[in-house]
Parts: structure tokens; sequence; C-alpha cells
């Protein structure tokens, strides 16, 4: 295998751990808004998060990085050279 090939095969699996992370803290993210808002204690998690209007707004940019990556590794499993990205 070249180096080429290696290069195609660590940005796929450089993007899927990327993708698993910001789909994963983004709904995480949107857990905690959820929580903040049925706990009759929300004051302390709305003290902790900040406005949940600017937590669900970085769920959102986190969700657009992992649709993001998730183009990026489709389009490296189109091609069989790191040249053709």
């Amino acid at each position: 295998m070249n180096l080429e090939d290696k290069r195609l095969e660590r940005l796929y699996d450089y993007t899927k751990f990327h993708i698993g992370i910001y789909l994963s803290v983004a709904a995480g993210l949107l857990a905690l808004v959820g929580l903040a808002a049925k706990s009759e204690e929300g004051q302390f998690l709305a003290k902790l998060i900040g406005s949940p209007l600017a937590l669900v707004g970085s769920a959102l940019a986190m969700f657009a990085a992992g649709v993001a990556g998730a183009v990026v590794a489709s389009s490296s499993t189109e091609c069989e050279t790191y040249g053709q990205l």
C-alpha cells in the first residue's frame, strides 16, 4: 500500500471519529437543555449551562459539523487516491 492510499484511509478514519464526537456532543447538549427545562431545580442547570438558546445554537453548529464530516467521509470512499479529493 503506497503513501497515497494510507493518507486517504487516515482521512476517512479521522472523519468517522469526528462525526461520532460531533453528533454525540450535540445530543448531550440537547439533553442538558431538556433536563434543565423539566427539572424543578433548573436554576442550578441554568447557571451551569448558561442561556438555553445559546446551547441549542451550539448543538446545531455541532450537527452542521457532523454533516460536513459526513460529506467528506462519503467523498473519500469514492476516491482511489488522495489527490482525487
